[in-house]
């Protein structure tokens, strides 16, 4: 059994909500979190 999709969604969420975490690598975090978030409408 796989992982469900709900959980790369709240994996990604900590990259943007707690990206100071993964010190010293919190510039990738923000970036891996902008880069997969979806797009807001305008």
């Amino acid at each position: 059994m796989g992982r469900a999709p709900n959980y790369k969604a709240s994996f990604l969420a900590t990259l943007g909500a707690n990206a100071d975490f993964y010190d010293p690598y919190q510039a990738n975090a923000r970036r891996w979190y902008r880069s997969e978030r979806p797009a807001q409408p305008t």
